[in-house]
This record gives C-alpha cells, sequence and structure tokens, in this order.
C-alpha cells in the first residue's frame, strides 16, 4: 500500500506544475481564518501549530489533494523595486497515508512559475526582506522563476501519550532577467523541523519543535558577448557601489533556527483552546568579489517571537462563538561587515484580537461565518546610512463574511467578502489604505471520497492619493479522502 500511495505522488509530481497550497474552502467563504469549524482549521499543535509529531493524531484519513492555480496582481501602488504586474501559476499535490503503529505520513510537492514584469532594476528574489542591501543592474525588464519544491512529514507514537515527528523540505527555483545582464539566479531552500508532543491527560496536549533553514541565492550577470557590464551593490537606499566586469558573481546566504511551543486544551466537549509561541534568529549574508576575492560585504541579523491563542466555543448545535488573540514582534539591524558600520537598525510590533461566529444549518443547507480583527501595528526604523528615521503605528481593521449553501444534494455554491483598512500601510508605504475583496466558488461531491472545489477572487488596495493594486485568482482542486 505505501509503495502504491508513494507512486501515486511521484506521478503527479512529474505531470504538476503552486508555491503554496490554499484551503479552497474557507477561502472561497471570503478568507475566513478561525470561525468556521473546518478539517483544516482544527487547533491542535499540527494543523495550528505546525508541530510535526502531531501528524499522526491530527490526519486520520487517507487524503490526496490536487490543485492547480492560477494568480495576478498588478498596478501603480507598489514599491520603487517591485514589478508592474506579477503573475504565477503551477500546482501542488498533498499526500497523506496513515501507517497505523508506524505512524503517518504526508507529502507534498509544489512546481512554481512566478513572472515578473517590468521590474527596475533589481536582481534579488527577495529585494524587500528586511535587510539593508540590494544588488542591481541599470534596466527595467522582465524576470522569470521556475522550480520545485519537495516535502516529507512522518509522525510516529511512542508510547500512548507521547508522539515523535519531523519534517524535510527542499526547493529549488532558476530565475532570469530578460534583458542586459541577463542575470541568472539559482535558488535553493533547505529546511528540517523534529517535534514532539505530549498528552498530559485526554483534554490536555503539549507539544515543542524546532526548525532549522538554509537558503542560498547565487545571482550571475553576464553580457551574451562577453562585454563589461554594471551593477550595482547599494547599501541602504541611496549609497551604491559599482560593480563591473563581463561575468559578475553575487551570492546571498540566509541560515536561521526556530523554537516553537504548542498548547492543546479541550476542557469540554463544548471548548477547544489552542496556543502557540515561537522564537526565531537569522541572519543574511551578502557576498561578491573584492580583488577577485568572495567578501561578505553586508550582514543583516534578525529576532522574531510570537504568541498567539485561539478558541472556540460550541454555544448550540448550530452557533460557533470564536476568539483570536496575537502578538508579534521583529527586530533587525544591518552592517557594513567589512567596516563594522551599523546602517539600518529597525523594530516592528503588532498586536491584535478578534471575534467570530458561525452557523451550521440555521436554514437547510446554510452556513456562514463572520470575524472581525482590531490591530494595532508600530514601526520604529532608523536607516542611519540614508539619514531616514521613522516612528509609527496604525490601527487597523479586518472584517470578513462569508457563506456556503448546499443548492442540491453534494452541490455548495460559496460566496464571501473581506474588507481591511490600514491606517499607514507599512509594506507598501500609503496611508489610509483600503482593501476589498470578494470571493466565489463552489463544490460538489462526486462520490463518497472525492471532491472538486473551485474557487475564485478578485479585489484590489487603494491609497489616499489613488495609486492602486488589484488582483485576482483562480483555483481548482481535487480532494480524494476515505474515511
Amino acid at each position: 500500500m505505501m509503495n502504491k500511495f508513494l507512486n501515486i505522488i511521484l506521478l503527479f509530481i512529474f505531470i504538476t506544475v503552486s508555491v503554496e497550497a490554499q484551503i479552497s474552502r474557507t477561502e472561497a467563504m471570503g478568507g475566513l481564518t478561525f470561525s468556521i469549524i473546518d478539517e483544516d482549521q482544527k487547533l491542535d499543535p499540527f494543523m495550528f501549530g505546525g508541530n510535526p509529531a502531531y501528524l499522526w493524531q491530527s490526519r486520520k484519513n487517507v487524503r490526496l489533494d490536487i490543485t492547480q492555480f492560477n494568480n495576478a496582481d498588478y498596478g501603480d501602488y507598489r514599491r520603487k523595486f517591485s514589478s508592474e504586474r506579477n503573475f504565477n501559476t503551477g500546482a501542488n499535490v498533498l499526500g497523506i497515508q496513515p501507517l497505523g503503529q508506524s505512524g503517518t505520513f504526508q507529502g507534498k510537492a509544489y512546481y512554481f512559475y512566478n513572472k515578473r514584469s517590468n521590474v527596475f532594476r533589481t536582481l534579488k528574489h527577495d529585494t524587500y526582506a528586511g535587510e539593508a542591501f540590494y544588488f542591481t543592474d541599470t534596466t527595467i525588464g522582465d524576470i522569470i522563476y521556475n522550480g520545485p519544491l519537495f516535502e516529507f512529514s512522518h509522525s510516529v507514537p511512542v508510547t500512548n501519550k507521547l508522539n515523535f515527528g519531523a519534517l524535510f523540505g527542499y526547493g529549488l527555483l532558476d530565475g532570469l532577467k530578460k534583458v542586459y545582464t541577463y542575470g541568472q539566479t539559482v535558488y535553493r531552500n533547505v529546511y528540517g523541523k523534529v517535534g514532539i508532543t505530549y498528552a498530559l491527560s485526554d483534554n490536555l496536549v503539549l507539544g515543542v519543535d524546532y526548525e532549522i533553514f538554509d537558503i542560498r541565492e547565487r545571482i550571475t550577470a553576464s553580457d551574451v558577448n562577453l562585454f563589461t557590464v554594471i551593477t550595482y551593490h547599494y547599501r541602504g537606499d541611496t549609497h551604491r557601489i559599482e560593480l563591473s566586469g563581463s561575468k559578475q558573481k553575487y551570492t546571498i546566504e540566509k541560515h536561521g533556527s526556530r523554537f516553537g511551543g504548542q498548547i492543546y486544551f479541550t476542557p469540554n466537549e463544548r471548548t477547544q483552546i489552542g496556543i502557540k509561541g515561537n522564537y526565531s534568529t537569522s541572519d543574511t549574508k551578502s557576498i561578491f568579489p573584492i580583488n577577485g576575492l568572495e567578501t561578505t560585504d553586508g550582514y543583516s541579523w534578525f529576532r522574531n517571537y510570537s504568541f498567539e491563542v485561539r478558541g472556540r466555543y460550541l454555544l448550540s448545535e448550530k452557533f460557533v462563538l470564536s476568539a483570536v488573540g496575537n502578538y508579534v514582534n521583529r527586530y533587525s539591524w544591518s552592517e557594513n561587515a567589512k567596516n563594522n558600520l551599523l546602517l539600518w537598525e529597525w523594530s516592528t510590533s503588532n498586536i491584535s484580537g478578534g471575534i467570530g461566529i458561525s452557523s451550521q444549518e440555521i436554514l437547510k443547507g446554510l452556513t456562514f461565518g463572520f470575524e472581525y480583527r482590531l490591530g494595532n501595528v508600530s514601526v520604529d526604523s532608523s536607516k542611519y546610512i540614508d539619514n531616514r528615521f521613522t516612528n509609527l503605528s496604525s490601527l487597523n481593521h479586518d472584517f470578513r463574511f462569508g457563506i456556503e449553501y448546499e443548492f442540491i444534494k453534494n452541490f455548495y455554491i460559496r460566496a464571501g467578502y473581506e474588507w481591511i483598512y490600514l491606517k499607514n500601510d507599512f509594506v507598501f508605504g500609503g496611508r489610509n489604505v483600503a482593501y476589498n475583496k470578494i470571493t466565489a466558488g463552489f463544490g460538489i461531491k462526486l462520490n463518497e471520497y472525492i471532491s472538486l472545489n473551485l474557487y475564485g477572487n478578485f479585489g484590489g488596495r487603494k491609497n489616499s492619493v489613488g495609486k492602486r493594486r488589484e488582483f485576482w485568482d483562480a483555483r481548482v482542486a481535487f480532494v480524494y479522502m476515505k474515511f
């Protein structure tokens, strides 16, 4: 049975072309995140906390998901080095195989194609990752990235109360900027995680996990006729050094680790509570030849910690009340490693809370959910090299509503709406930003085990001076689940 399952997974790896899976049912219902009771939104250490040890307890059914996606965003509300238009297409495959007392295996395979149109100068894949350094040429052009990602998880019961799990992932992207320097990118991502969970009682489970990752991005810039090409290494937004040569190499290395903890508490049949916390550190190095020697010129260090709690309470057979609260703090500094000079120091904190309510069968065949979150984001940024200092906060509102209606037996229609207001948009730099998204989809149960889900959305964001960024998304998901 195991060999048959692995053959199916490998077959779909080769015939499909996402970088991330989405939950097609709740995504079609306005992107509801915590108010709906759903197989893919449990509050346990695996689904909520990401601890692979609890996979054995969380995923009890044989399952195969295949999702094909297409999405794009475009418009003039963007950052300096962002693309004018961004188009993604691809697919992902998820397979789950319970193995009895041998645990549970989960495999994922993604293939991703990303076209970035009219990119201004930058050659980095993650230009705005929080470092003070950029690698650019002198042109505007299209960049295409494509490649696979594989991820495997296995969870086993050690005793009746103790579970152990491990996860391994490997991803590879090839990139090409199709103008002037013809910058070629090889982006490699390797990560792994181990975890344990322990049931103190039938109602209380504790979990801890540890994760490491290693990312390497290698960029080669050259002229097709081997003439000298000009590129720049930016330190901050305005200061740069010129790099020239017929063939240039620029490397970005990222290393990091994360500790996580989870609590899953079900004090009675009506109540579920999930808690998770994470602490991580990482660093980034920008490396290129100086006088023929590979030299680390830019160095950035990051520290993040977060805490989140979610709860659900069954008010009656038809109504569920939910609540969420979280806190995230991020801190980073960047320096010119050669001279040990601090260039940029920044920190952000985000605290938010929300409530939600959902109902099943308030009317025959009808399910709905409503969520509201209120959050405050604070940013303190000191770009010493550019003499730019920022200290701002933003009160943000997030409203989501979704419905599902069984129109005829085994045929479900879904729709929803999401509205977000940001006093200050710290991602794109706008003020008084309104974000709107309309979602729709439907699901069909073809038989006892197989279902088909279609999902789409359309929306955009607009700032106070009228700049817009619009987006759309369309997906089809095939799901096989044997109970």
